[in-house]
């Protein structure tokens, strides 16, 4: 039997490739605003909301646990906001504060859960970096919604989203609301975040985001064309990773996506260089 004709092998690459296609088009807007460290913030920030929502419902149901993961990130989002708003401190500043402070939150959780020898918590550990092996059927499906959410979404207020990142002020003036648009990133961030925390962890998903956008970046300006394009590079990537780590025993996914993803923007910035200077020695 093949690799790609193992069911067990093909629930794993469906759910990775799902969780790169949101987070690689999320991880675009984030690129364009300069705030790419927000997804490392909500991916941390979602930690207390999974165990949080574990803790209330007493089920490892991975459509309950993003639900708290996405509504933790959230929190996260309005706390950095709050803090840029009320204080002299910087945004950046302000992102690694709330950062740590949610990342350890969700380590007291976990430490609580585990001391109490609460039923049904094996595994949940490994959201720290991520166990796409123990996906199944279900958590597919709802991974597949969830990313049928954020692409409708996006795609719906594109228009939008796009005014706003490149020029605020001017989107205020065709009648844009700024705290509306702002407040539905957030969301969008919150949401590709928390399905792909089972993937990638908290502690990789920001490269999730990040690495598509980047390696897209280099091959066009335009943020529809980005968008394309690292779309492509995340489902790739995640298609690479995946076989890596299945065609190796007992090898992680998600450090091997991000590898992959990685790779990819390592091989597009050689491959840009190359093609910058033929262009020169054309003209030459």
């Amino acid at each position: 039997m093949t690799l790609f004709s193992d069911p067990v092998f093909l629930v794993v690459l469906i759910g990775v490739v799902m969780v790169t296609v949101a987070s690689s088009a999320v991880g675009c807007l984030l690129y364009v605003q300069r705030n790419a460290l927000l997804g490392e913030t909500m991916a941390h920030g979602c930690l207390p909301g999974i165990y949080a929502a574990f803790l209330l419902g007493g089920t490892r149901n991975l459509g309950w646990l993003a639900l708290g993961a996405t509504l933790s990130g959230l929190v996260s989002s309005l706390l950095v906001d709050a803090i840029v708003a009320r204080t002299r401190i910087h945004h950046d500043a302000a992102m690694a504060i709330v950062l740590s402070w949610m990342f350890g939150t969700g380590v007291v959780l976990l430490s609580f859960i585990q001391q109490a020898n609460l039923s049904n918590q094996n595994g949940l550990e490994d959201l720290f970096f991520g166990n796409a092996a123990a996906m199944s059927w279900n958590d597919v499906m709802i991974i597949t919604g969830v990313s049928a959410v954020v692409g409708v979404l996006m795609g719906i207020n594109f228009r939008r989203i796009k005014i706003y990142l490149f020029d605020a002020e001017y989107a205020r003036m065709q009648g844009v609301k700024i705290t509306w648009v702002r407040a539905l990133l957030s969301s969008l961030v919150a949401m590709s975040v928390a399905i792909g925390i089972q993937t990638a962890g908290a502690i990789l998903m920001a490269s999730l985001l990040v690495a598509p956008a980047a390696t897209a970046r280099q091959w066009t300006s335009r943020l529809l064309p980005m968008v394309c394009v690292a779309l492509a590079v995340g489902v790739l990537g995640g298609t690479i990773g995946t076989v890596l780590s299945c065609a190796s025993p007992n090898m992680p996914t998600g450090p091997w996506v991000v590898i992959s993803m990685t790779l990819l923007f390592a091989l597009s910035i050689a491959a840009q260089r190359v093609s910058g200077r033929l262009k020169s020695s054309q003209k030459r």
